[in-house]
């Protein structure tokens, strides 16, 4: 009782000697505790579901925090989970005019001319068109891989046309999965090698890596070869085992360039019900193709010719 008692008489006394600085420390304080309660207030918008809010903001939060070091990337990630959670569209891409120029040297080459393009959440899209027409070109401007000189886009929301390269990669590693038509394995390493790669440069354990790319190989039905090297499969089971890779960091967008390009046609339908069944599940697929087949799959075509998009329809999926 003795210490406490002195105690207050020593901070009484603090206080008549330095009122300002007490006051001041005090509404300190209290600005602090404000600007933390509407900047969290802002990130977690109220749900009718407090619970699931909560279950789904940690889930978002350790899949774009993990790993992360410096501040812009903490920075970005932020601004992904914010876009997720707030839910204030259902638009994923928008591109508005967007245009790209390929010089070497005194010659130039316009590979796409003021396309206007938006994807909704859980679509299915073809991209078709004659080779050289700009439908790869599209597919690098929605996966982030390349740039633009004249446009917009926004990704999920971020608008990502002057964004730096390492924040362009971390929103391309939080949004999305590729699928290329040359599989992009290491055909010396194993299946759950090739599949866990994605995930070996994050900080999280290696027990946990190897169970997500084992729900990942059994989402693709290809569980069973897990332990073989790449250069034991078919050509089927490798882009299973790319697809695998695609999606186990739980994209919320796939592109796939030419998917079934390097398949013989039974191959390439379960490959396509394989996407199919993915994009069931709500993520939105974007394939590039000249397989009218291919892409009748989809309930949306769009076609591409000489870097514009020249028809744009939606169908029921066959």
């Amino acid at each position: 009782m003795k210490f406490f008692f002195l105690l207050r008489k020593r901070l009484a006394q603090y206080y008549m000697k330095n009122k300002v600085i007490f006051l001041l420390f005090v509404l300190g304080g209290a600005l602090n505790a404000i600007v933390f309660c509407f900047s969290y207030g802002n990130l977690l918008p109220a749900m009718s579901n407090r619970n699931s809010q909560e279950i789904q903001y940690r889930e978002y939060f350790v899949r774009y925090f993990d790993g992360v070091k410096s501040l812009e990337e903490k920075e970005t990630a932020l601004e992904v989970i914010q876009n997720i959670l707030s839910a204030r569209c259902c638009i994923v891409i928008q591109l508005k005019n967007v245009c790209k120029t390929y010089r070497a040297g005194p010659n130039q080459f316009q590979a796409l001319h003021a396309v206007d393009l938006t994807i909704e959440k859980g679509e299915f899209v073809s991209i078709c068109g004659p080779s050289g027409s700009g439908k790869t070109t599209l597919l690098n401007m929605i996966g982030c891989l390349d740039t633009f000189e004249a446009g917009q886009y926004l990704l999920n929301g971020t608008d990502v046309t002057k964004m730096r390269d390492k924040k362009r990669a971390n929103l391309r590693n939080a949004y999305i999965g590729f699928v290329l038509q040359d599989f992009a394995l290491i055909n010396a390493q194993t299946v759950l090698y090739n599949v866990m790669l994605p995930l070996l440069f994050s900080k999280r354990p290696y027990r946990e890596i190897k169970k997500k790319a084992l729900n990942a190989l059994n989402s693709v039905h290809i569980l069973d070869q897990a332990h073989k090297k790449v250069n034991q499969l078919s050509g089927g089971q490798r882009q299973r085992v790319a697809i695998a890779r695609a999606i186990v960091n739980h994209p919320e967008i796939i592109l796939a360039d030419e998917p079934t390009g390097q398949l013989d046609s039974e191959t390439s339908r379960q490959i396509m019900e394989l996407l199919t069944e993915l994009n069931q599940k709500g993520i939105t697929v974007v394939v590039v193709t000249h397989d009218p087949i291919v892409a009748a799959t989809a309930s949306r075509k769009i076609t591409v010719i000489d870097g514009r998009i020249t028809s744009d329809t939606v169908d029921v999926p066959q």
